[in-house]
């Protein structure tokens, strides 16, 4: 559903809003979120902007009417600067960590994709080793089975590559797929490990 433009002066508590602003040009976490506090509705108030999306369907109160808006501007307590300027502080620096969580998660992610294509390339190696060298590839299965048991334990980042499909190599990232979630399902039913 599409929002409904409204005022600066119209926002009230309860009020599910979306800011009409890049991500990294407002101190909140997400672009879309109900509005809880007066702080909040003061720093949204500070932003550059000329208009606020509101959504009703998912909001928990109204904007204020014309009428509201005149007769509570000198009613209305202003919130505590101080308080506002807190909020803004610990916003930024939530802000913050989350750009450094999701920075750190995409070079686990790009570090468990590299394992994953390693332990393939290995797959398709020792497979090929059997007919010509079998013990050869006996020592490729074992280093295989280390790297399937690490790789396995990456968890919903191993599932995040499982779950793309490789039409190149079918057959090799089908069997790796097998024994990663054979072993995440093993571990969480409490199967014990061995060497």
């Amino acid at each position: 559903m599409k929002g409904q433009r409204i005022t600066k002066d119209q926002l009230a508590k309860g009020l599910y809003i979306k800011l009409p602003l890049r991500w990294h040009e407002h101190p909140f976490l997400r672009s879309a979120f109900e509005i809880q506090s007066a702080e909040e509705l003061a720093v949204i108030k500070r932003l550059p902007v000329d208009y606020i999306l509101y959504y009703p369907h998912r909001s928990s109160g109204n904007p204020k009417t014309a009428t509201d808006v005149l007769r509570n501007a000198h009613q209305e307590p202003e919130p505590d600067h101080q308080d506002v300027l807190d909020l803004s502080i610990q916003l930024h620096q939530e802000k913050q960590a989350h750009i450094q969580e999701m920075t750190a998660l995409r070079a686990r992610q790009s570090e468990c994709s590299q394992k994953y294509k390693q332990t393939l390339s290995m797959l398709r190696k020792g497979v090929e080793e059997f007919g010509r060298e079998p013990g050869r590839a006996c020592q490729e299965v074992k280093s295989l089975t280390s790297a399937i048991v690490d790789i396995s334990g990456d968890g919903p980042l191993t599932l995040n590559l499982v779950d793309r499909p490789r039409n190149d190599d079918k057959l090799f990232s089908h069997t790796l797929n097998v024994a990663i979630l054979s072993l995440i399902v093993g571990r969480h039913a409490g199967i014990p490990h061995r060497n």
